[in-house]
C-alpha cells in the first residue's frame, strides 16, 4: 500500500471520528428522567409574551398545567389526538403507524384562550370549541383530514362589546417534543421559513429570545424522526423561543400576531395549518405548502435526498429495508467500480515502481528538492498518478456522510427488522449484556465485527504479496489497525449504515481478489 494512500485512509478515519465527536458535543446527551417530565405552559393574556422580561417568561413557561384539565380524544387513520380544555389546545399526538407519542403540551394554544373553559363538540372531521361571555364569543374549529397528518385551526372571534378590545395574541407551538429518548433529542431543531431561506436553530444553549421578526411562511420544530410545522394565515409579528426547562432539549416556541388595536364590533377570523407527523418527503409535500423544506440533512443535503430516493426505489421491489440497503450497496459499488478499478491499477503500478523509488530515495537522501523532482519525472515516464489510489476513497466520503445523515434521520428504518436485526436505525445488538462495557456498551453488535473481518481480509490481500522490509512491516501493521479503528467508529452506528458498509466492503474485496488473480 503506497504511503499517500495510507495517509488518505488515516485522514478519512480522522474526519469520521471528528464528525462523531463534534456531533456529540453539538447535541449533548440528556437525562432520561428530565426528558420524561411533561413540560407545561401557562401564558399570560396580557402583556404580550414578546414584551415580558426574560425571568417572567421562564417562570410562566415552566409552571404546571391545571390538574383539572379535561382531555377529549379525536382520531383518523394516521393519528390519535388528545385535546385539552380549558384552553382548547392539543396536549399530545399519537402516531398510530409508528407507535410514537409526542407530548406537545400547548400545540396550537392561543395565549388569550388558556384560562377559558370552552364547550366542545365533535364533528365528522374534527372538534369545535366554543366560548362566550358578555364581551366576546370565540369559536375554535380543529379540522383533521383523513389519511393525513394535516390539522387545521380556524379561530373566529365575535366582538360583542368593543370597549378598546385588542386581538393581538401569541400562538403557542408546543412546550415539548421530547419523548424519552435522549439520543433522538440530540436532533432537536427549530426552523423558520422566511422569504429568503429557512432559518435553523439548535436548542443547545438556547436563551429566551426573539429568534426572528418579520414575515415567515411557517414555523416548526423537529427531532430525529418527527416534526410539527405551523403555517399562519395571519401577519406574524415575531417568533419567540425558550427552553421549556433548564436541562432537557424540550423547547417552547410561540408566534405573535400583529396587533389589532381598538377592534370594532364584528367577527375576526384567523386560520392556521399544522403538519404533525414523520419527516417524510412525500408526506410533507402532500399539503403543497413548502413543508418539505423542513427536511434537511446538513451540508450534503442534496446528495442525501438523492440517495434516499434511490433507497426508496429499491424498497418498492424488495418490500424490506434490509434487502433495499443491500441492493443500494450493490448499486453504489457498481457506480464507483470504474474508479475502484483505476485505484487498484494505480496501486499495482506504484508497487512495481517501489524498487526504483527506493533507489532514488537512497541516491538523493540529503536533497529533498532533487528527490521530488526525480520522482515526479519517474511518474511521468511511466504514466503513473501518485494520487490515483486516493481519489476513489476520497470520493466515497461525501457519499458516506450523506448516507450517514440520511439513514440517521430516515423514519422508514425506525423499527424496520432484517434477519436478527430488530431495528435498522439502531445498533444490531444481537447479544445483550447484563452490564455496560467501555465502547461496547450493553450489547454485542455483530455487524461491526463482520465488517472488521471483511476489512481485515481485504487489507491482507493488499499486503500479502509484499516483500520484507520496514515499509512492508508498517503496512502489515496498518492492515490490522485499520479494521480495528473502523470497527470502533462504526460499532454504535445505526445497523442500516453498517450493513451498507459491510456489503460495499465485501464487494470491494471480491473485486480486488478477482483483479489480483487476473493480473498473475
Amino acid at each position: 500500500m503506497e504511503k499517500r494512500t495510507i495517509l488518505a485512509i488515516l485522514l478519512s478515519v480522522a474526519v469520521l471520528f471528528a464528525f462523531q465527536v463534534i456531533t456529540a458535543r453539538m447535541y449533548p446527551v440528556e437525562n432520561k428522567e428530565d426528558i420524561s417530565k411533561k413540560a407545561a405552559i401557562v401564558m399570560p393574556a396580557q402583556p404580550s409574551l414578546s414584551t415580558l422580561p426574560v425571568s417572567k417568561i421562564e417562570s410562566t413557561v415552566n409552571e404546571s398545567l391545571d390538574a383539572e384539565q379535561e382531555y377529549i380524544e379525536f382520531e383518523n387513520d394516521e393519528v390519535k389526538i388528545n385535546f385539552a380544555n380549558p384552553g382548547a389546545y392539543i396536549a399530545n399526538i399519537n402516531f398510530k403507524k409508528y407507535d410514537e407519542t409526542l407530548f406537545l403540551s400547548g400545540l396550537m394554544a392561543v395565549s388569550e384562550d388558556l384560562n377559558l373553559d370552552f364547550k366542545a363538540q365533535k364533528e365528522s372531521n374534527g372538534i369545535v370549541f366554543a366560548y362566550r361571555d358578555a364581551d366576546k364569543e370565540i369559536v375554535k374549529r380543529f379540522i383533521l383530514h383523513n389519511d393525513s397528518y394535516i390539522i387545521e385551526l380556524e379561530r373566529n372571534v365575535d366582538i360583542l362589546k368593543p370597549a378598546g378590545a385588542s386581538d393581538s395574541y401569541n400562538l403557542f407551538l408546543a412546550s415539548q417534543i421530547a419523548k424519552g429518548s435522549s439520543y433522538d433529542n440530540r436532533f432537536m431543531e427549530l426552523a423558520i421559513s422566511t422569504p429568503k431561506k429557512v432559518i435553523r436553530k439548535n436548542p443547545a444553549g438556547l436563551k429566551p429570545e426573539i429568534i426572528f421578526s418579520g414575515d415567515s411562511s411557517w414555523v416548526g420544530l423537529r427531532d430525529r424522526y418527527f416534526t410539527f410545522i405551523v403555517k399562519p394565515y395571519v401577519k406574524v409579528f415575531n417568533v419567540f423561543a425558550i427552553k421549556a426547562d433548564g436541562q432537557s432539549q424540550a423547547v417552547a416556541m410561540s408566534i405573535t400576531s400583529q396587533k389589532k388595536d381598538s377592534l370594532s364590533q364584528g367577527t375576526y377570523s384567523d386560520r392556521f395549518v399544522c403538519y404533525a407527523g414523520p419527516q417524510d418527503a412525500e408526506k410533507l409535500a402532500f399539503a403543497n405548502l413548502n413543508f418539505d423544506s423542513m427536511l434537511y440533512f446538513g451540508f450534503f443535503d442534496t446528495i442525501s435526498q438523492v440517495l434516499l430516493a434511490v433507497l426508496k426505489f429499491f424498497f418498492k421491489f424488495t418490500r424490506n429495508w434490509g434487502l433495499a440497503i443491500i441492493c443500494f450497496g450493490v448499486f453504489i459499488f457498481l457506480l464507483l467500480l470504474p474508479l475502484s478499478i483505476k485505484q487498484m491499477r494505480s496501486l499495482k503500478e506504484m508497487q512495481i515502481l517501489q524498487p526504483k523509488i527506493k533507489e532514488l530515495q537512497a541516491k538523493y537522501k540529503g536533497d529533498a528538492q532533487r528527490l521530488n523532482k526525480e520522482m515526479m519525472e519517474l511518474y511521468r515516464e511511466h504514466k503513473v498518478n501518485p494520487f490515483g489510489g486516493c481519489l476513489p476513497l476520497l470520493l466515497q466520503l461525501p457519499v458516506f456522510f450523506a448516507l450517514y445523515q440520511a439513514l440517521l434521520r430516515f423514519v422508514g428504518l425506525r423499527g424496520a427488522a432484517f434477519l436478527w436485526i430488530k431495528d435498522l436505525s439502531k445498533p444490531d445488538r444481537l447479544i445483550p449484556l447484563s452490564g455496560k462495557l467501555p465502547v461496547i456498551g450493553d450489547g454485542i453488535n455483530i455487524l461491526p465485527l463482520l465488517m472488521m473481518g471483511s476489512m481485515f481480509l481485504q487489507q491482507k490481500m493488499s499486503t500479502g504479496n509484499m516483500s520484507g522490509g520496514a515499509s512492508s512491516e508498517q503496512q502489515k501493521m496498518m492492515s490490522i489497525m485499520m479494521p480495528l479503528m473502523f470497527g470502533l467508529i462504526f460499532y454504535n452506528m445505526p445497523s442500516g449504515l453498517v450493513l451498507y458498509w459491510l456489503v460495499y466492503g465485501i464487494l470491494s474485496g471480491v473485486n480486488q481478489w478477482r483483479v489480483s488473480k487476473k493480473s498473475k
